[in-house]
């Protein structure tokens, strides 16, 4: 019969299926929480939860910022209130956190004390989350989605009452300068994409924690909250500024753009938000006054107002004789605004992200981009706009190389177009493509070419992601048709780039007093032109001179003249030479020209010492000093008296935040750590970038106890900062400090301390400045020691082979021996293996250590055979350096030939640290050892690596157990059942299991009960050199 219990059980356990929740009964006494079902995934994972309030399981799963929650939940329950509710988030099986609310009624016995609390778990993630979007919906604007007025009121107030009277913060007010203008000439729907636009820039300006709102047509509100320095108020009106600062054209109108801005500073200007809007918009009153694109800090002193001017990008425009596209014949009509924009633009590159925005808009893309074939051979995404939920190509994707993906030129019909209405047609045709257009989830495509003189360049795509689309005709003309304006102004923007960069070159030269420039005549050397330069510096010269005569008092043409080089139909040549007299290097060119139809020569010749020596010395990215010329000039301070620190640093695992957030990003996290590292720097002291993310300083001091809070300082500053900017990812820096001492004379010794205090913590996971001490000297020291003596010790074969004994449990008869190398420096001194093998393993010098030791025991097992012993299997060490030396195999194989040694004789160990390395290469090289016949081993087995995965792809031989397994003079219960399964485990897949470090006869006996073959270890036998080993073997064994 069921119970009254289980048929009570049995009723929870419907009613929680046909109401799709958990019903739960808690103890109030026993603090035990009971389900009677598992609906769907909620706590499925629970039946009964002891110690609800501190199950460490159900903890972890509670989301952090919910906990305190819990906890008042908890004590609601203990305290027997009579209704309770609790809406908490919980991690599911995704890693994701759900929604789940907890409602309970408390039973009360016959005394009204609190008894058990029975109630419900529903799963409310869906309506939670949309209540949410809803919530976040009524709080945006609709067309920009920053924040609306309301929002931005509330949360500038939240943030004031937090802190009070103790909380600084900067309200900026922001009113878009005729913007009027431009809905009155270009239209509303452009200004919507205008407003739009401005938007997404503001947003990349300001932190996540930055309020930015929309509070007008044309007018915005930023608070930033945090303390007010002047730099920050300069820093960021100029970002705004820049942002807003544009040219539209219309017919022959040309719109200008630009902002201006009040400033409210909290708390001196006001403690909630209308104080401070009211006294911004008073600020923003006076800026305007004093005219646009000038932004006003609030200032009651009404005479005395100081209005800051920004930089204006826009002065000077030369006026244009082109005019404004009205009638283009062929053009389709809906590509002319573009085409408009894209050809009157002041700003190419905002111009085009603005038409790409635009066009996506209009037709309802997900994305459109261009894409630019670069050097490498592959696709590029430069410009790029896509819907808010869409993900950007650049995130996604790696790199295309179209050249690559079989079919995906077939794909393009002669016009250069290739379009899809479902991306699924084309899987047979080009899989490659459909690969990489699956993974960004795009359903329909459509991609133009961009040619330049008939050559592929790149392409302008357009996707559409949400659902498969199917182009209708007049879509795909408009598309082709902006997809081609757009291509052929790309092309034309990168010809006018070059084109301005040869223009700055050729000016700046023309300014260069070091540069001589002149035209003479092929064959008499005449002057035809001298430029003022030269006219400076030799003011007698003139048209008709003999250049030679001029420029030096001989009598013939130049030793090193560059004429002398033009031959045989040679048009230029360049001669560099070192004239001693003037102490000069220059370089001088002549190159055939035409003036007037008349042949000529033209020579310029420069001094090009400085130029070589700042070209080489500068970064380009960060304007630091480079690595050369910092430490030129670090070492001419070691010359004086002053005390110098060095510190290096360098960013951990920056090549994932460059996959992360992109090079763009990641450059301008190294931009941000110069800006910070050096506003600390004193005069004087000296900051470089010597590469990638690597940096090094130099910091005057007078104490050492001085110099170390200072480096710190500096240090934590920097992480602080890019911890806050960056408060998405875990942003480490590894930084190395050296005390220069008087005794150093070169800087790079100094580098190479510091370098080696910074890679001592590096791996941390955590921003550590290391000092180099005397720890780190001494290893230093004994490494080089090391490193001094290592290759006479193989020429003097210090290097000695000793040899422990391996034995079978069962008949305690030697079956093999292990090979084991020591460096015997004399008979007393020998140094053993830990304290030379991780050096050279480090080096590399121990392939050449390991294949001394492999001829040494080949030649020993060889005489062995001679003498008439029976050949016992003996088993060297492989290094982790063999498994990426390409002739590794063939070497081995080679050198059993020679030796004429049975490879199933010879047992290669490999230690479990190997297969940290990539598995490829080493299943690839260990397959090829074991066709040979080499017998392999698994070194060290459980000494702290997993190897059991190689198992099933490798066919391993023999199983040796670490000795760790018996470090202890007990061996635990635990230790004893996992030391019996991987016994039968190894038994199963056909392998020999030896163990290692056996030392009692209790351990020996144990083994052998439970199974395993071989031991080897000092009860048995200690290494031995090879001539007491052979006495140990012939003694115990009557192989003669």
């Amino acid at each position: 019969m069921i119970d009254n219990f289980e048929l009570e059980s049995e009723r929870y356990k419907i009613a929680a299926m046909l109401s799709e929740c958990v019903l739960f009964e808690y103890h109030i006494t026993s603090k035990t929480l009971y389900k009677f079902d598992s609906y769907g995934e909620i706590l499925k994972d629970f039946d009964v939860i002891r110690n609800f309030r501190y199950n460490e399981k159900l903890l972890s799963m509670i989301h952090e910022e919910d906990l305190d929650r819990f906890y008042e939940f908890c004590n609601e329950l203990d305290m027997g209130v009579d209704r309770l509710k609790l809406d908490i988030r919980f991690i599911d099986d995704n890693n994701a956190y759900q929604w789940l609310q907890i409602k309970g009624h408390t039973l009360f016995d016959e005394h009204n004390n609190p008894l058990k609390v029975i109630g419900k778990i529903s799963n409310i993630d869906v309506q939670k989350k949309e209540k949410e979007k809803l919530k976040e919906r009524s709080e945006r604007d609709p067309l920009t989605t920053l924040y609306n007025k309301e929002t931005t009121e509330r949360l500038v107030n939240k943030f004031l009452k937090i802190e009070g009277l103790d909380y600084q913060g900067i309200l900026l007010l922001i009113d878009f300068d005729n913007f009027k203008g431009i809905n009155d000439n270009l239209g509303h729907l452009f200004g919507d994409s205008v407003l739009r636009d401005v938007s997404s820039q503001l947003r990349k300006v300001f932190r996540s924690t930055d309020v930015i709102g929309r509070v007008g047509g044309d007018e915005f509100v930023v608070y930033i909250s945090g303390k007010c320095y002047s730099e920050t108020i300069i820093q960021k009106t100029e970002e705004i500024q820049r942002i807003f600062d544009r040219i539209y054209t219309d017919r022959d109108k040309k719109l200008v753009t630009s902002c201006s801005i009040g400033i409210a500073l909290a708390p001196k200007h006001g403690t909630n938000y209308k104080e401070l809007f009211k006294r911004a918009d008073i600020a923003l009153y006076q800026a305007k006054n004093s005219g646009k694109a000038c932004y006003q800090i609030f200032d009651e002193r009404e005479t005395n107002i100081s209005i800051l001017n920004s930089k204006k990008l826009f002065n000077n425009y030369e006026t244009r004789d082109e005019h404004i596209v009205t009638e283009v014949h062929n053009m389709n009509e809906s590509a002319i605004p573009f085409f408009n924009l894209l050809y009157f633009s002041e700003d190419f590159k905002g111009t085009m992200r603005l038409v790409l925005s635009m066009i996506g808009q209009e037709y309802k893309l997900s994305r459109i981009y261009v894409a630019e074939l670069s050097e490498g051979n592959c696709l590029e995404y430069t410009y790029e706009w896509s819907l808010e939920n869409i993900l950007s190509s650049k995130v996604i994707s790696e790199p295309i190389y179209p050249y690559e993906f079989e079919g995906y030129e077939e794909l393009f019909n002669e016009d250069g177009v290739f379009y899809s209405n479902d991306i699924s047609n084309i899987k047979y045709q080009s899989e490659p493509t459909y690969e990489y257009l699956s993974k960004k989830k795009v359903k329909s495509v459509l991609h133009c070419s961009i040619l330049e003189e008939g050559q592929f360049r790149g392409i302008v795509g357009c996707e559409i992601c949400e659902k498969i689309h199917t182009w209708k005709k007049k879509e795909l003309d408009n598309l082709i048709t902006i997809s081609r304006i757009i291509g052929s102004f790309v092309i034309g923007f990168h010809k006018k780039e070059q084109l301005n960069e040869n223009k700055i070159v050729l000016k700046e030269i023309s300014k260069n007093q070091n540069l001589l420039s002149y035209v003479v005549q092929p064959n008499t050397f005449e002057l035809m032109t001298v430029n003022e330069s030269t006219t400076e510096i030799y003011p007698n010269a003139r048209k008709g001179d003999i250049c030679y005569e001029i420029f030096t008092d001989e009598g013939k043409p130049c030793e090193n003249c560059p004429i002398l080089g033009l031959s045989n139909g040679k048009e230029r040549n360049a001669v560099d030479f070192y004239n001693r007299k003037k102490n000069l290097r220059l370089k001088s060119t002549a190159t055939k020209i035409k003036i007037g139809g008349q042949e000529g020569i033209l020579i310029c010749a420069a001094e090009v010492t400085d130029i070589i020596e700042t070209i080489q010395g500068k970064d380009d990215l960060t304007g630091l000093p480079s690595l050369s010329r910092f430490e030129k000039e670090a070492n001419q301070l070691l010359s004086e008296k002053t005390k110098y620190a060095l510190l290096t640093i360098d960013i951990d695992k920056f090549k994932n935040i460059n996959s992360t957030l992109g090079y763009q990003e990641g450059n301008r996290m190294l931009i941000t750590l110069v800006d910070i590292i050096s506003s600390r720097l004193r005069p004087g002291e000296l900051f470089c970038r010597s590469y990638a993310d690597k940096f090094i300083m130099m910091l005057e001091y007078d104490s050492y106890n001085n110099v170390l809070s200072r480096a710190n300082r500096i240090f934590n500053n920097a992480i602080n900062y890019l911890q806050a900017r960056y408060s998405d990812l875990h942003v480490v820096i590894a930084g190395g400090m050296y005390i220069i001492d008087h005794e150093d004379h070169e800087i790079a010794a100094a580098i190479d301390k510091a370098n080696i205090a910074r890679k001592s913590i590096k791996g941390s996971h955590r921003s550590i400045l290391a000092n180099y001490d005397d720890k780190i000297h001494r290893k230093v020291m004994q490494e080089k020691q090391v490193e001094s003596r290592m290759v006479a010790a193989l020429n003097n074969k210090e290097f000695v082979v000793y040899f422990q004994p391996k034995i079978d449990l069962r008949t305690n008869k030697i079956v093999g021996a292990e090979a084991l190398v020591r460096w015997k420096i004399s008979e007393d001194n020998v140094i053993p293996p830990n304290e030379f093998i991780p050096i050279f393993e480090k080096n590399g010098f121990i392939n050449q250590v390991d294949f001394y030791v492999y001829e040494s025991v080949f030649a020993k097992m060889r005489e062995w055979a001679r003498q008439g012993h029976k050949m016992i299997p003996i088993s060297v060490n492989i290094s982790r350096a063999h498994i990426s030396e390409k002739e590794f195999v063939t070497k081995m194989k080679n050198l059993i030939n020679r030796y004429n040694i049975p490879p199933e004789m010879v047992e290669l160990e490999i230690t479990e640290g190997i297969f940290l390395s990539d598995k490829a290469p080493l299943i690839e090289v260990l397959n090829n050892l074991k066709k040979i016949g080499f017998h392999l081993s698994i070194d060290d087995f459980g000494s702290g690596y997993s190897s059991l995965n190689l198992l099933r792809h490798l066919k391993m031989d023999v199983l040796k157990l670490d000795k760790d397994f018996f470090d202890q003079d007990k061996i635990s219960t635990k230790e004893s059942i996992v030391l019996a399964n991987v016994i039968k485990m190894s038994k199963e897949l056909g392998m020999v299991v030896l163990s290692e470090g056996v030392e009692t006869k209790e351990q020996a006996e144990y083994l052998a009960s439970i199974g395993c073959d071989l031991a080897q270890g000092y009860y048995f036998a200690r290494p031995m050199p090879v001539d007491e080993f052979e006495k140990f073997i012939y003694d115990l064994s009557n192989d003669r």
